[in-house]
């Protein structure tokens, strides 16, 4: 979650007019990806599993909806982590303003 050549800027969970949504800024390594961010245990567990190659996304901004019940539980309770390929969990900050 930390490491520049994936992220530009680390995810953070706002919330926009239309709900809430995980946001991050590609880093250098310019590939394309989208975490995925699974639901249980009151907890939002976000996670990199893959990257393509296609084009260039380096610098751009990517979101990712959040709008499941449960995902909006943990988001509440403010339980949201990136999970690291080590296994840490690193908690993901919400912002809740407009």
């Amino acid at each position: 979650m930390n490491d520049e050549y994936v992220f530009m800027e680390s995810p953070v969970v706002v919330k926009g007019e239309n709900g809430y949504k995980l946001v991050w800024r590609f880093g250098k390594i310019g590939f394309y990806f989208s975490p995925t961010c699974v639901a249980g245990n009151s907890e939002l567990l976000c996670s990199l599993k893959v990257t393509t190659s296609t084009g260039t996304s380096t610098g751009k901004y990517g979101e990712l909806p959040l709008n499941q019940p449960n995902e909006l539980e943990a988001i509440e309770n403010n339980d949201v982590y990136w999970l690291e390929p080590n296994g840490a969990k690193i908690r993901i900050k919400v912002n809740s303003n407009v």
